[in-house]
C-alpha cells in the first residue's frame, strides 16, 4: 500500500479519497476505487500508532501495516 494526500494505492487497485475527516490520530474517509476493470465506493478509517497503521473498511476488514523505511 502506498499512501499520498488523497490516495491510496495497492497492488492492483487505487482509491480517491474525498470527505476526509481527521481526529486525533484516525482518519476517516469516503473513497472512489477501481481497479481490474471495476468500479466501486467504500468508507476508509486509518488510525496511526508509531509505526504501526490500521487501515479497517467497516467491521469485516483490518488490516496491520509497519512503515517501510
Amino acid at each position: 500500500m502506498k499512501i499520498r494526500e488523497r490516495e491510496i494505492s495497492f497492488y492492483e487497485s487505487g482509491c480517491n479519497l474525498k470527505s476526509i475527516v481527521q481526529s486525533a490520530g484516525t482518519w476517516t474517509a469516503k473513497a472512489e476505487c477501481s481497479g481490474e476493470g471495476e468500479t466501486w465506493t467504500k468508507s476508509i478509517r486509518m488510525t496511526v500508532s508509531g509505526n504501526t497503521l490500521v487501515y479497517s473498511e467497516g467491521k469485516e476488514k483490518e488490516e496491520r501495516y509497519v512503515r517501510c523505511r
